[in-house]
């Protein structure tokens, strides 16, 4: 957080600069309130667990936040003292000391007692509990402000104090580049900020325990530093001392006419400090019950009448316009702004026509900052509500223009709240294609356009941008035709079917949940309909305009639901169809890259899902098997387990040659014929995805059924398994996009009750391998029932979902038949229902993860 005393030079563009680049806040007081009660109110904004307050004359080392973040864990100090350097090459000076307490006793050259330190206000990391804003306040006029805030809430608390070990501040003093002049023999120079300079020249002077050479050092590195020294006239006993002041709010330079002088003025506030050290340590017992009130903005603003005996100045406002191509209507906007507005920001979205040299037009008032370009819906508003020099700021559009009453009616309220309210909800008149109608959705709305960026929460939520911290702490001014914003808008049908795609494309991006959010936009739709297709033929355009907004919105939202990468699948479609159809007897390798063989390696991550492919005797099946796997949309996700248990030649060879070709195919060969779950187990051990998915060397897949169902769990951690519906054939080797159906799978709707009335999961299912960790794995003392035992073994505690989609192609052909001696399968029917007909999950029934 960067707080901006108020500056008068490009302070406040660099930072905007670096915002593009950076995250952070910035807050800007407009003028000069006193760096005290800046770095008081710096205090009152903070929200972390600890505050670091830091200079702008200041700089942290490599190293310096781990040191500070190390301490935090490690002990949850109240504060933390750093070990501070003047500058980079000095850091051995600091370093000669045995610890850092001792360092910090000298910093001031007053007591030891350490903690006189803590007036240094970038020598402390300090926890925002430990903080007493309060007293601080009542202390302002000292030199020691900083240090009763931090003393007072320490020490009723009596917390610890920890000490960085490393280096943790170096202090700049970005005043040293400032030249002094000789006058009279003694050379001038600057009392730096937190007296760094006074300890280091005292030191140079009075200590004659440092060695001479790095005496000499420093010489060299003052010279070089200040500007002040001649390499010939090191006469450090004629430096004379300027201290900064600050009167009437503006930093000042005067001299010290003489160093007596000069400490008998300290002393005053040196025994100050003292005794204030010594009540505490009298009363720390006592200090510790105290309630230390919270932080609170209102101690600021009561601190504020202290020192500003004059009428309270009317709040300022600034204007906030994004825009991109508005030549044509952004000079009603300024027309009008520059009226009432203290301050106007364009954010300009790269546009291409005048809008900038219009904007520039109108005056000083008028601010542009570039911005990339952006859709309509899309733009980093949190981030723009950082530019404005005011916190009060109205966000507009190049549609709108406020009524005079509206304008006056909002300073009033400012005024009459102190501006201490979240929000203010403004009314919107709308026109839209020319008609403002009472039976249309576009008629009158309120929005939260005047935001207190201290207190509202902002976000680049599309029409959901701000909300108030304290929702009774916001005002909503009525609406009538002269105490309004007149908003303009759809103008033509064209301008507002390009601009809706725009916003269907934000609307979706920014939801979480894309089923509700259809389901409301429907609601949307019937809300209005009766009034609007009753309307006549001028509102009958508006029910057009309502559907297309809510329909296109819900398809946007429904694309997102599906999570398909539908121009990916579209290209492995081709390349298969071109593959089948065009180039079956032709040399693959004349192809060019775009439609060769996809790349697929899973060497620098973990893929999404593991698909295990258990083969026995299927050398026919195992081919276009394969295939169609490597054809999947998310191929390069997706790692396949070939668990052989064949006893046929040549289907190593068919998978060796797809090894040859796919760097994500592990083959699993057994020495001897197992069953299917033993198969499966063997290849859930060795899998590396996120999920697990069970293939029959005779079943098809649609191209993006795995990118689909690893979708659905991806957005749903509650969702352990996924299951689809399924098309049936009895032809084998069919595609997905070319077969001939014989029936079908319609699944069931999920319900733990009913799975023991029938295995309707099916045999395309997608389920979480961290499922085997919890559960076990599948039982195999099962040759056709497995599956359903391990589904109804986890039912009780976890939730399926229903994808009702045909994602996938069984064959149902006799010689795929999963359990060919039907006595096995009625006998393993007959255990199921033993053991799961009470609906209850036997706890005793887990199959172990380890192998067998």
């Amino acid at each position: 957080m960067i707080f901006d005393n108020g500056s008068t030079d490009e302070t406040k563009q660099s930072v905007m600069h670096a915002n593009m680049q950076f995250a952070f806040t910035y807050l800007n007081h407009g003028s000069n309130i006193g760096g005290d009660k800046n770095v008081l109110y710096a205090y009152t904004q903070t929200s972390g667990e600890y505050t670091w307050v830091i200079g702008d004359d200041e700089l942290l080392p490599d190293g310096a936040l781990q040191e500070i973040i190390r301490l935090i864990k490690k002990y949850s100090p109240g504060m933390i003292l750093n070990k501070p350097t003047l500058y980079p090459a000095l850091m051995n000076i600091a370093e000669l000391y045995n610890s850092y307490s001792e360092f910090a006793a000298e910093c001031l050259n007053y007591n030891p007692h350490y903690l006189i330190a803590h007036s240094l206000i970038s020598m402390n990391v300090i926890r925002r509990d430990c903080f007493d804003n309060r007293f601080a306040q009542q202390n302002l006029d000292t030199r020691y402000t900083h240090f009763f805030g931090m003393t007072n809430g320490l020490l009723s608390k009596n917390e610890s104090i920890a000490f960085a070990r490393s280096i943790t501040l170096i202090v700049r003093l970005n005043r040293a580049p400032i030249q002094f002049e000789k006058e009279n023999g003694p050379y001038h120079v600057m009392l730096g900020q937190n007296q760094y300079l006074t300890w280091l020249l005292n030191k140079l002077k009075m200590n004659n325990s440092i060695p001479s050479y790095i005496i000499s050092n420093c010489e060299k590195k003052l010279e070089k530093v200040w500007h002040s020294f001649s390499a010939q006239e090191n006469k450090f006993s004629e430096l004379q001392l300027i201290q900064s002041i600050m009167i009437d709010n503006q930093r000042r330079l005067a001299k010290i006419k003489n160093d007596q002088s000069y400490r008998e003025t300290q002393n005053s506030e040196r025994q100050l400090v003292l005794s204030v050290c010594d009540r505490f340590d009298q009363k720390v017992q006592s200090l510790r019950n105290t309630q230390i009130p919270k932080l609170a903005t209102a101690a600021i603003n009561q601190k504020e009448d202290r020192f500003n005996h004059q009428p309270r100045p009317e709040i300022p406002i600034s204007l906030l316009v994004p825009v991109y191509n508005e030549a044509e209507r952004i000079p009603f906007v300024l027309e009008s702004g520059t009226r009432w507005a203290d301050e106007i920001i364009i954010i300009n979205k790269s546009s291409t026509d005048r809008t900038k040299e219009i904007c520039l037009q109108f005056g000083p008032k008028v601010k542009v900052i570039d911005v990339p370009f952006s859709h309509q819906g899309n733009g980093n508003i949190a981030d723009f509500a950082t530019i404005p020099t005011n916190d009060w700021i109205y966000f507009g559009t190049a549609s709108e223009i406020p009524t005079r009453n509206l304008i006056n009616r909002i300073k009033q309220i400012l005024e009459d709240s102190e501006g201490n309210l979240d929000l203010v909800y403004v009314p919107r008149k709308y026109y839209s294609f020319g008609l403002h109608d009472p039976r249309s959705p576009w008629y009158v709305s309120y929005f939260p356009f005047l935001i207190n960026r201290q207190k509202a929460i902002i976000s680049d939520t599309i029409h959901h941008h701000f909300k108030p911290n304290d929702p009774n702490n916001t005002v909503k001014i009525k609406f009538s035709d002269d105490c309004c914003v007149y908003h303009f808008t759809h103008r033509t049908a064209k301008g507002y079917l390009n601009a809706m795609t725009d916003y269907f494309e934000a609307e979706a991006e920014g939801c979480r949940d894309p089923a509700a959010k259809i389901q409301q936009c429907m609601a949307y739709i019937a809300q209005y309909e009766d009034n609007l297709r009753n309307g006549g033929n001028d509102l009958i355009g508006h029910y057009f305009a309502w559907l297309i907004y809510w329909l296109g919105t819900a398809l946007f939202l429904w694309e997102k639901w599906r999570g398909i990468n539908v121009p990916r699948y579209y290209h492995q479609l081709g390349n298969k169809i071109l593959q089948q159809e065009w180039l079956v007897d032709h040399d693959t390798k004349t192809l060019p890259e775009i439609i060769a063989a996809p790349e697929v390696d899973h060497t620098l991550g973990k893929p999404l899902v593991s698909a295990i492919v258990s083969n026995y005797n299927s050398k026919h099946l195992l081919r276009g098997c394969l295939e169609d796997l490597e054809s999947q949309t998310i191929n390069d996700q997706v790692e396949i387990i070939v668990v052989d248990s064949g006893l046929e030649e040549g289907e190593e060879v068919i998978i060796e040659d797809f090894q040859k070709r796919y760097k994500n195919i592990k083959y699993i060969k057994t020495s001897q014929r197992e069953w299917i779950y033993s198969a499966w187990n063997r290849g859930i051990r060795a899998a590396s995805g996120k999920y697990i998915t069970a293939v029959n060397a005779g079943d098809r897949l649609l191209g993006y059924a795995y990118e689909r169902m690893a979708n659905v769990l991806q957005n749903n951690s509650k969702i352990a398994l996924v299951y689809p519906d399924a098309w049936i054939t009895n032809t084998a080797n069919q595609s997905f996009e070319e077969f001939t159906p014989t029936g079908s799978y319609c699944r069931k709707d999920f319900n733990p009750l009913t799975l023991i009335d029938d295995c309707y999961i099916g045999s395309q299912p997608m389920w979480r391998k961290s499922l085997h960790d919890k559960y076990g794995y599948f039982d195999e003392k099962f040759q056709t029932a497995g599956d359903w035992d391990f589904w109804l073994r986890i039912a009780p505690t976890e939730t399926f979902y229903h994808l009702k989609e045909f994602l996938g192609l069984c064959l149902a052909s006799p010689a795929e038949i999963v359990h060919p001696q039907q006595a096995i399968f009625e006998e393993e029917t007959r255990r199921i229902y033993q053991q799961y007909s009470s609906g209850k999950l036997n706890q005793e029934h887990r199959v172990p993860c380890a192998l067998n």
